[in-house]
Formats: structure tokens, C-alpha cells, sequence
């Protein structure tokens, strides 16, 4: 393992984990149905499976490989990442879907060290002109755009 990709590794046995988790919640708490009637946790179940095989695939291609690890845990991404989904899950019921994912995005892009904040502005416009006609306009979803509830 010392001389496998250690991102490669990690990623792995995170998808794997995360597909773990699905198929078990959808094996234990939706019913499955047969292949001729599927139920609502057929999907769910052979995804999360998917998703747990191809994990492990990932994983093993890590250890498999050489070439060291010199993989260096960044703190700076993650803490804006992290804050940034906070913010978004605070904010998307009392602002709108807009404003949060333009708040989202605005914070996210600090986890990249030198962008500068015209490119910042543009990807959060963009993004929100994005969902905006994803969300709204073609598959109509009842969604408060904006929610000023102040």
C-alpha cells in the first residue's frame, strides 16, 4: 500500500463505501420488487452495488500501482468546500435556490488559491443561469428561485 497511488486508494474505498451504504439502505428500507416488477429500491440497490464495484476497482488499481505517495493533505479546500455546502444549506430556504447556489459558488472558488474575482463572478453567474434553466424552465420543478424572507 506504501507504494501504491494513495488517491487512487482513498477514492476508491470512498465510492465503495458510499455504494456500500445505498445498497444497504435501499436493500433494508425500499422494496426491491422482482426484475418483472420492480419496486422503488431496485434502482437505488443496483446502483449503489455499481457504484460499490467500481470502488473497489479503483482502490485495487491504486495499490497495484508504483509510484509512491506523495499525496499531501490540502486543509484549504476542504474547509471551503465544507463551508461552502454549510452556507448553501443554510441559506437555500430562507434566500432561494439562486442566491445559494451563487453564495455557494462564490465560496467554493476560494479553495483554489489565485482566481481572480471577475473569473469568480462569471462561474457563479453562470452556474446560476444554469440552474436556473435546468431547474425551472425544463423540468418545471416547483423550486423558490428567489425567497426574500426578510
Amino acid at each position: 500500500m506504501l507504494n501504491g497511488n494513495l488517491r487512487d486508494v482513498v477514492a476508491g474505498l470512498a465510492l465503495a463505501l458510499m455504494g456500500a451504504m445505498i445498497a444497504g439502505h435501499a436493500y433494508l428500507n425500499l422494496e426491491l420488487g422482482t426484475l418483472r416488477r420492480m419496486g422503488p429500491g431496485m434502482v437505488p440497490w443496483g446502483l449503489g452495488l455499481t457504484l460499490l464495484a467500481l470502488g473497489l476497482a479503483i482502490g485495487a488499481k491504486g495499490v497495484r500501482e508504483g509510484g509512491g505517495s506523495t499525496a499531501t493533505l490540502s486543509l484549504r479546500p476542504l474547509a471551503f468546500v465544507a463551508l461552502a455546502i454549510g452556507i448553501f444549506a443554510l441559506s437555500v430556504e430562507h434566500l432561494g435556490v439562486l442566491p445559494a447556489v451563487f453564495l455557494l459558488i462564490c465560496v467554493a472558488t476560494f479553495a483554489e488559491r489565485g482566481m481572480s474575482p471577475a473569473r469568480r463572478l462569471m462561474l457563479a453567474v453562470g452556474l446560476c443561469a444554469f440552474c436556473y434553466v435546468v431547474f425551472a424552465l425544463l423540468l418545471q420543478l416547483n423550486l423558490p428561485m428567489f425567497d426574500w424572507r426578510f
